[in-house]
């Protein structure tokens, strides 16, 4: 029977950057990519099942399905049919890796954040008197957006914040303890709009073990 070994550990560099590109790729294309990766995962390591007389569960999937995820167009340059099978096993490998936030994004951000908060609060206190200016007298740099622009935006924190969800929800490596302890970090301050998410995650996927955690934890 044939089968494709697991591919060795890449650079971390190159995990880094296919965690970058595909975190440019709009929420919603970006989890069902994610949904078929973990489907391929777990159909490569069901044992109770055999796809074909000949070949492994993972040789088949990735034969049959590497197509689906890597895609060449006109303007893309050439890569031979191994080659997409190999960047389609790094992804199947490495895939808690690669579809989490880098820690050293996270870090950036998290630095910037904090650094502008400490410049609020600095120029808060060399200028309290900006503070006691009368509406009327206060100048309005704000562009009013259209309807539909702030429902588009509006659409797509809610994708961010699904897919946030499910990512809590379904990590593996964290505890049930800790998936409650960042549920509420995350979510404590948007507790009416978490109920809509949970409406729409219970709908796409039915409340099991995983996910049955997050109904009492969520106290306000």
């Amino acid at each position: 029977m044939h089968s494709l070994e697991l591919s060795p550990r890449p650079n971390p560099v190159i995990l880094e950057a296919l965690s970058l590109i595909l975190l440019t790729l709009p929420p919603s294309r970006r989890r069902r990519l994610h949904h078929l990766i973990r489907f391929m995962n777990k159909i490569a390591a069901n044992h109770c099942l055999q796809l074909d007389q000949q070949h492994s569960n993972r040789y088949a999937v990735l034969k049959g399905l590497s197509g689906c995820i890597v895609s060449m167009g006109l303007d893309s340059p050439p890569l031979s049919p191994s080659q997409c099978i190999h960047l389609v096993t790094v992804l199947l490998d490495f895939e808690h890796e690669i579809f989490a936030v880098p820690e050293n994004l996270a870090s950036e951000v998290d630095k910037i954040v904090q650094e502008r908060q400490r410049e609020k609060v600095i120029m808060t206190e060399q200028h309290p008197e900006k503070l006691s200016v009368p509406s009327e007298k206060q100048v309005h740099f704000c562009r009013p957006i259209e309807t539909g622009e702030y429902e588009t935006q509006n659409r797509h924190l809610n994708e961010n914040l699904l897919e946030l969800l499910e990512q809590i929800c379904t990590d593996e490596n964290l505890s049930i303890a800790e998936k409650r302890r960042r549920l509420k970090k995350v979510f404590i301050f948007k507790f009416l709009e978490l109920i809509v998410l949970l409406i729409s995650f219970s709908v796409l996927f039915p409340i099991d073990q995983n996910v049955s955690f997050m109904l009492p934890c969520i106290e306000l």
